[in-house]
């Protein structure tokens, strides 16, 4: 009998610890925004097709990075991941990459590189 509950609490245990650690949970993706374009960028907003939900940063100055989730909870359909944002210059940048389905998200990371002129997106 000691050995089926030790076995038990082992389970629940590990089933709490793949919950917690993996997202499982949550909703969305997270993502981090790297700017190397040599310049800070400004209104940075992160959203996916169905303009839902939005992540927004003031500002990311050149050379630095910051990183938040998307929550896509209100999702249903399919679709892909945007970045919107503003040059130094005043020109509105909008670029999309990635895909999810049926409201939700196939990877759990993007990282959003933005470069001089060019922006690239990158899942796992």
């Amino acid at each position: 009998m000691k050995n089926f509950l030790k076995v038990k609490i082992v389970s629940v245990s590990l089933l709490l610890l793949v919950f917690t650690s993996c997202n499982f949970m949550r909703s969305g993706i997270g993502f981090t925004v790297i700017n190397t374009s040599g310049e800070p960028i400004e209104n940075i907003k992160i959203y996916t097709t169905e303009k839902l939900d939005f992540t927004v940063f003031v500002e990311i100055p050149s050379t630095e990075k910051k990183t938040g989730f998307l929550s896509m909870k209100k999702n249903e359909t399919d679709g892909a991941y945007w970045v919107e944002f503003t040059r130094k210059n005043g020109e509105v940048i909008k670029s999309k990459g990635g895909y999810y389905t049926n409201g939700r998200s196939l990877n759990q990371w993007m990282s959003i590189h933005i470069e001089k002129d060019t922006v690239f997106m990158k899942f796992r």
